[in-house]
């Protein structure tokens, strides 16, 4: 084995949430077993009603077992039972026992292409890199994250992925907008329609793209002293919605760069009914309740950040 010099001070934790789909965590630990960038650890919080079944899946162990032949060091944490159904906090939990300077979250039904990492590394740690330039501190940078199955859509290949350009990409893409006059909201009350986050839109740019971002989605990388600073990621149900874009735009707030490297593709399975065992109708309701309290309870931060 070839022995690596280590920078502690750029060392990534791949902070992974699972819980009802282990089938997806072994598929994306094989693609992080692949990656071109070695300098990380593993923290898997498991947040299965059943508790940590992880401990009973021979497949999931003898990948793990690899990647700590491999010099990473895995940490497995069961869920807390008073928060197992809050994401947010769950994803505080592991940010809290993290003893590297930067986390990298990733949802557990992802497919990682090689170059995900290094490229997510690259520019939050400001590498040189032709064309991108900025001030001040980067707290976090995404990828893409395209969808690779579904109910009517197929993969799409990485040799026909991205040749949409940039500008026929719908302005909800690109940037935060108002519209008024929403379900749910009375007439005359502001409705932020910020749309599917620029990640998922991603896939409408050329490939290695730098793009700064209003908000990030699913899975992204981070230093984890600033996203202690403002307070971590904002409690959420099990739906985990709005939970990334509240986080995003606190960290604007406090006047830090978010960006999105277009050339990092992590992507995604669409596990059935995302993995929760609950019923289809009720999780649609959840979501709707969610996004009628965070446009009320964060209209304040919206009216600051808009564009």
């Amino acid at each position: 084995m070839i022995k690596r010099k280590t920078n502690w001070e750029e060392r990534v934790s791949v902070q992974i949430l699972t819980r009802q789909r282990h089938p997806y965590l072994a598929t994306l630990l094989t693609s992080l077993r692949n990656q071109t960038f070695k300098n990380w650890d593993l923290i898997i919080l498991d947040n299965n009603d059943a508790g940590m079944e992880i401990a009973h899946n021979h497949l999931i162990y003898s990948i793990l077992d690899k990647i700590k032949y491999e010099k990473h060091k895995v940490i497995l944490v069961k869920g807390v039972p008073e928060i197992q159904k809050n994401i947010g906090l769950s994803r505080n939990g592991i940010i809290n026992i993290d003893k590297n300077p930067i986390g990298c979250r990733i949802d557990d039904d992802s497919i990682l292409e090689p170059e995900y990492l290094q490229k997510l590394h690259d520019v939050l740690t400001g590498k040189v890199i032709p064309g991108f330039s900025w001030e001040g501190k980067i707290a976090a940078v995404g990828g893409v994250v395209p969808p690779y199955q579904g109910p009517k859509i197929m993969c799409y290949p990485p040799a026909i992925f991205n040749q949409i350009k940039k500008e026929e990409v719908p302005k909800k893409w690109l940037e935060l907008g108002t519209r008024l006059n929403i379900d749910g909201f009375k007439e005359g009350e502001d409705y932020y329609n910020i749309g599917d986050p620029i990640d998922d839109g991603g896939m409408c740019y050329p490939t290695d793209t730098i793009v700064d971002s209003d908000h990030l989605r699913s899975s992204f990388m981070y230093w984890n002293d600033i996203i202690k600073e403002v307070g971590g990621h904002p409690s959420s149900d099990d739906t985990g919605f709005r939970e990334e874009t509240i986080l995003s735009l606190k960290l604007r707030d406090k006047g830090y760069n978010l960006f999105t490297n277009t050339g990092a593709i992590a992507w995604h399975l669409w596990a059935p009914n995302l993995g929760r065992g609950t019923d289809p109708k009720e999780h649609q309701t959840k979501i709707f309740n969610n996004e009628l309290r965070f446009q009320r309870d964060h209209r304040e931060l919206l009216r600051r950040l808009v564009r």
